[in-house]
């Protein structure tokens, strides 16, 4: 979880990096590529994501932090935070990160 993590680099680990990353423009979807390897979670874990992009990410108001905002049978996804600054600034919850996971 990212709980205690929210605003330090501490705990973490680069899984993905794309400076070539072009940004679509906002509403539609920005394709990352692929991983160069995955990233395995055993069921009934929970893996925290810091998704952080320099042209900001769409996200909505959430109902309430760790709440189940989207699931089916492989993965559930919880409503978290979100940060103003990589690692610094301020916090805002509840917020539902605006992506896909596939």
């Amino acid at each position: 979880s990212y709980t205690s993590h929210e605003l330090s680099s501490e705990g973490w680990v680069l899984i993905y990096s794309n400076q070539a990353v072009v940004h679509k423009k906002r509403g539609q979807p920005t394709e990352l590529g692929d991983f160069s390897k995955p990233v395995p979670i055993k069921s009934g874990n929970i893996q925290s994501f810091f998704v952080h992009s320099s042209k900001s990410l769409v996200y909505t108001a959430g109902t309430q932090e760790g709440l189940p905002f989207a699931s089916d049978d492989s993965i559930v996804i919880y409503e978290g935070i979100g940060t103003t600054d990589e690692f610094d600034g301020k916090t805002y919850s509840p917020r539902v990160w605006g992506g896909i996971v596939r």
